[in-house]
């Protein structure tokens, strides 16, 4: 018995010495959102590694390819079922600008991983390669311009400044492939141009700005420090930055509208307008109180004037006067309003009323003297 199985491991042991290792199920792919674009159009690469559950270790090294800029946006894991079975898929996404025209060929390093199913053996599995068509730019077109479609908002913007004091305008860029460097030359040209402002130097701040729909969508904040040096107010200059259309490859411009800008408003603006609004009721008032009392003035005198035209006597005459100012004699009336050609008239009254008469005295002269002289001061009794 012991003979059999030594004589069966001498067959079975050369047998498992010469078998291959097993290899895990892995499937490499490279796809690129399109095969043609610009020169600076970047592009955007997904890498996937499909597996079967058994990596337990990936790296995927970006390729050092002197005609390309790449920079990576995102990397997730997912899990799919394909044909009945749990698949496991690495996705590495990747911006790719290329430099140069021409039918050209990215490759990128082999994908090392591990996996349980070969155990202490690092593996390695090429990558396939992406051929892409580059086409050239006019070459009048400076090569610090975006190919993207640009998009901006204002960040914050001053309003109130007083002169002499600095100021900020803060503008935020959205596109692909943005460049600082490039395009801070064109913007600080166009802040040159005003000999109001003071412009500081131009502060940039670049940033990913994914969206769902642009995966390698980037912010570009530009922070313009300034100072006014006038009182007045007036538009800062509006911005305006080239970029090239990607789908025509022609030169469009974004204009971006400056801010109105304006000095601060003085600590004491209020209380000169209550002040200024005082005066001007002031001024208000006392011309519409003088008019009102005139007018209660003259209608106490065409009150009196029809109440004397209606009298059918001399003594008729003097009842209504007395009531209707409330004096008890006519010389008292005479002396609150003192009108030489009032006072004749009511002394006439008194002497044709008390005075003996030798002729008898016509009423109508008489009222005639007093309707004209009724005083418009004259105070009627209430």
């Amino acid at each position: 018995m012991v003979k059999r199985l030594a004589l069966l491991l001498l067959l079975v042991l050369p047998a498992l010495a010469l078998a291959e290792p097993t290899e895990p199920d892995i499937r490499v792919s490279l796809q690129s959102d399109r095969h043609s674009a610009w020169v600076r159009e970047e592009l955007i690469l997904t890498l996937s590694v499909e597996e079967d559950r058994s990596v337990i270790e990936l790296t995927v090294t970006p390729p050092s390819q002197s005609q390309y800029v790449i920079r990576a946006l995102d990397k997730r894991q997912e899990r799919r079922v394909i044909d009945g079975r749990i698949r496991q898929f690495h996705l590495h996404r990747y911006a790719v600008l290329p430099l140069y025209p021409g039918t050209q060929t990215l490759q990128f390093p082999p994908v090392r991983l591990r996996s349980t199913a070969a155990p202490g053996r690092t593996l390695d599995y090429p990558v396939p390669p992406l051929n892409l068509d580059i086409k050239a730019l006019p070459a009048y077109l400076s090569p610090a311009l975006p190919v993207s479609r640009l998009e901006a908002a204002t960040l914050r913007a001053p309003e109130h400044v007083k002169p002499g004091e600095p100021a900020l305008w803060e503008i935020r860029v959205l596109g692909r492939g943005l460049s600082a460097d490039g395009l801070r030359p064109l913007i600080e040209e166009q802040r040159a141009n005003d000999a109001r402002l003071h412009n500081y130097p131009l502060e940039t701040r670049l940033e990913a700005a994914p969206s769902d729909g642009d995966p390698a969508r980037q912010a570009l904040t530009l922070r313009l420090p300034l100072r006014i040096e006038g009182h007045e107010a007036y538009p800062l200059p509006a911005i305006t930055l080239p970029y090239i259309d990607p789908q025509s490859g022609e030169l469009q411009h974004l204009h971006i509208d400056g801010p109105m800008l304006g000095a601060a408003p003085s600590p004491y603006r209020w209380p000169l307008r209550i002040g200024l609004g005082f005066i001007l009721a002031l001024l208000v008032f006392f011309p519409l109180r003088d008019l009102w009392r005139y007018g209660r003035r003259l209608r106490h005198q065409r009150h009196l004037q029809h109440r004397l035209a209606q009298a059918k006597d001399l003594p008729s005459l003097r009842d209504t006067l007395l009531n209707a100012t409330g004096q008890v004699t006519l010389s008292r009336l005479a002396q609150r309003n003192p009108n030489p050609a009032w006072m004749q008239a009511l002394h006439a009254l008194e002497q044709a009323l008390y005075a003996p008469q030798t002729t008898p005295v016509e009423l109508e002269p008489l009222r005639r003297d007093l309707i004209r002289w009724v005083p418009r001061d004259i105070a009627l009794a209430q």
